[in-house]
């Protein structure tokens, strides 16, 4: 477990160049973190001062000023600094990934740095060939590392790398990085200012957050990610989202519902950042309005089971929804048998909805309609078939199988749907 730094190495502000020789210089600069001063050429050498950082990896092209950082950080002008000089000047964007004494370089950096060589990403190729290479950086960490960036300087466009790779160490990998800073050296904002100030972007990365919590939510239902950014804002919504998360993801559609009628309110109640209140409240706001029921009608259960039906079946939750569509059914006559005999029951009640099976499951009962039972059977036999891996509803060997149970779905809801809206 270490603080590590990634930066990049540009070509920097040429200072002189000494006629003879292709030495090249850095202009030092005075950059301010916070309140503190350092005078110095490149931002990830304040960085690693003010944060006390000691393992550097510095990502840059090959005509990057690599000999400017092993003269900084040796103090010394030998054969070695003047060969890597020599070299980078005259390296462009056609030459391979090589510089001479990327070693001592690296030494030079501290135990366990690393010099890491990237193409100008003029052509897809390369770009696909950055991208590799910046990904690939997360074998150089390890597990609990606490990860530091600096966007300063080389192209602009190598950031946009460098903030997949955090991305993926966030979202993707298993070692746990900590990300704790994404900093920039406003050196445009230095003749304004008399010094370069240093800043640091991390909310950039806080938006992608809420945007991949958003994102998951609304493909999924899912409101695992959004409960953890809401954890240290509203510990109460927290506790709220997860117990809505897991219930959907269990689909116990009694609790579901009773949920998803208080998501709103909560959401609104809360004090949000404004970041998040543009992006998470209309997501969550849209999933419960697909699902919103007039609590006054008499089919309110059934028409929010045959929403939720419609709703995984558009998000790929095929399973869920077989499920979802046949308790739609059950309940739809549970709720039937209340309109008509003026008899108040639950609906969730086990014996009622045993009752209501077998009066669906049994041909001779004429108080159900056969285009009723035929779908309730198709359904059921088409679920069953999943759940248990049978193979009497799979059909033809020819067919797409996969398919044919996704298709007969969307025909079973929109039966469904017409017979539920001739009641």
């Amino acid at each position: 477990m270490a603080k590590v730094l990634i930066s990049f190495l540009g070509t920097g502000r040429i200072k002189k160049v000494k006629k003879g020789n292709s030495s090249r210089e850095y202009e030092p600069t005075n950059y301010r973190i916070g309140k503190k001063d350092y005078e110095c050429t490149f931002v990830s050498i304040a960085l690693r001062k003010h944060l006390k950082i000691k393992k550097l990896i510095l990502i840059g092209t090959t005509h990057s000023m690599w000999e400017e950082v092993y003269r900084v950080y040796t103090q010394r002008e030998d054969n070695i600094w003047f060969e890597i000089g020599d070299t980078c000047d005259k390296n462009n964007y056609k030459s391979e990934l090589t510089i001479p004494h990327k070693e001592k370089i690296e030494a030079a950096m501290g135990k366990g740095s690393q010099a890491i060589l990237v193409k100008y990403g003029i052509t897809a190729e390369e770009i696909q060939q950055n991208s590799e290479i910046i990904l690939g950086l997360e074998n150089s960490l390890k597990e609990g590392d606490e990860l530091y960036v600096d966007i300063t300087h080389s192209f602009r466009s190598l950031p946009l790398y460098i903030m997949n790779l955090l991305v993926y160490l966030r979202d993707v990998s298993s070692k746990k990085i900590k990300i704790s800073g994404i900093y920039y050296g406003m050196l445009e904002a230095t003749s304004d200012l008399g010094y370069t100030p240093i800043v640091d972007l991390s909310d950039v990365l806080n938006v992608s957050s809420w945007i991949s919590g958003a994102y998951s939510f609304m493909e999924f239902g899912n409101a695992d990610k959004i409960a953890e950014l809401v954890r240290s804002i509203d510990s109460n919504l927290c506790a709220d989202l997860l117990q809505f998360s897991n219930t959907k993801n269990l689909n116990h559609l009694a609790e579901l519902e009773r949920q998803s009628q208080k998501l709103s309110k909560l959401l609104q109640q809360s004090q949000l950042p404004s970041m998040a209140r543009m992006l998470i409240v209309p997501i969550i706001g849209d999933f419960v309005q697909r699902l919103s029921v007039d609590e006054k009608s008499p089919y309110r259960h059934s028409k929010f089971q045959s929403k939720l039906a419609r709703w995984q079946f558009n998000n790929k939750n095929y399973l869920a929804a077989y499920i979802s569509l046949q308790e739609a059914i059950i309940t739809y006559h549970a709720e039937a048998y209340q309109v008509e005999s003026g008899v108040d029951i639950d609906v969730y009640d086990k014996n009622k909805r045993d009752a209501i099976k077998d009066k669906l499951n049994d041909r001779n009962d004429m108080s159900i309609s056969k285009e009723w039972k035929k779908l309730s059977r198709n359904v059921s036999l088409k679920r069953n078939a999943l759940a248990h891996n049978t193979k009497k509803e799979y059909g033809p060997k020819k067919i797409n199988v996969t398919q044919s149970f996704i298709d007969s779905l969307k025909s079973f809801l929109g039966s469904y749907e017409r017979l539920a809206n001739n009641q």
